[in-house]
């Protein structure tokens, strides 16, 4: 069980900032039958659409639920339309346990402390791109993961067999972070543990930024 927290504007645009980051995740959302969703729900075991309801979800970790774990199943409108995904942490970090094999296809920004434990492979579908904010974490828990773009100044940690199809931008420290990393596209670290203990295989470029 989660909470579910939808955003209250009408083609309300957010532009995070940051350096390019800000450009390659705008998440825009667009509330299109009001009052289909409560401002606050729990949802367990539910199949929701994206554009059917909303545009753009948020998931905020509940800080009153002792069991903090997400089990809709999050896919793209049926006329093809992909939503995006915010998830946001609360003040007590909490952690969120993913499950379901999503297969939505728009951005995933992950903020506000939120941290993330991947129970099962595709729990951030087929992401376009995967933000990951500093203080917020996503800990692969042995799962299989494939995103577009991929910028991690967060925690990058387990296990991971993790393929970036896209640009990818690695700046935490993720000490933690094993298996298999495989970068598709131009790839760009700046810290000296970012790549963890993790085997890599880069297509591309890898450009090394650290000090």
């Amino acid at each position: 069980v989660a909470e579910v927290k939808r955003q209250f504007a009408d083609g309300f645009d957010y532009q995070p900032l940051g350096d390019d980051l800000g450009n390659a995740l705008t998440i825009k959302y667009t509330i299109t039958e009001a009052g289909l969703l409560h401002e606050t729900a729990e949802v367990n075991s539910s199949t929701y659409t994206n554009g059917e309801l909303w545009q753009g979800l948020t998931i905020t970790t509940s800080d009153t639920l002792t069991d903090n774990t997400l089990s809709l199943l999050i896919k793209n409108a049926s006329t093809g339309e992909a939503g995006n995904i915010v998830f946001r942490g609360n003040a007590n970090k909490d952690s969120l346990t993913i499950t379901g094999d999503h297969t939505y296809t728009g951005k995933t920004w992950i903020t506000a402390g939120a941290q993330l434990i991947a129970a099962g492979d595709n729990a951030f579908g087929e992401t376009q791109a995967l933000r990951l904010d500093s203080g917020s974490s996503i800990d692969f828990n042995g799962s299989n993961q494939t995103v577009g773009q991929l910028y991690a100044l967060g925690t990058l940690k387990g296990e991971a067999d993790l393929t970036v199809t896209g640009y990818a931008l690695l700046k935490g420290a993720n000490g933690d972070l094993s298996g298999s990393l495989i970068f598709e596209d131009d790839t760009v670290i700046t810290n000296a543990e970012a790549l963890g203990s993790a085997s890599v295989t880069v297509a591309n470029t890898l450009t090394v930024q650290t000090a």
